[in-house]
């Protein structure tokens, strides 16, 4: 049931885990046991973080109507997040390559 805020941050966690575990299985099929350790690690929390706050602002949306603004603030804090995230991660890849 999706009768409270807090359910959202729930099934925002939830649907994020699934994305890691895909991503997950796609790169260390790629990869060696130290991308799999590292991901393991990293990413799996990090999405479920990433997760829990879109479905935050996903909750304030929807029981407090923002009409839009509330998922958009959620979203671009996200991305953000992500990308700071992925920036030096990309870089670092160039750089040792």
């Amino acid at each position: 049931a999706y009768d409270e805020p807090m359910d959202a941050v729930v099934y925002g966690a939830t649907a994020a885990l699934g994305l890691a575990c895909l991503e997950n299985v796609l790169f260390v099929l790629h990869g060696d046991w130290t991308t799999a350790l590292m991901r393991g690690l990293t990413t799996v929390p990090f999405h479920a973080a990433l997760g829990a706050i879109l479905g935050f602002y996903v909750g304030q949306e929807h029981f407090v109507a923002g009409k839009g603004r509330y998922f958009l603030r959620g979203l671009l804090l996200v991305m953000l997040i992500h990308l700071v995230y992925d920036v030096p991660l990309l870089v670092l890849r160039e750089v040792a390559l």
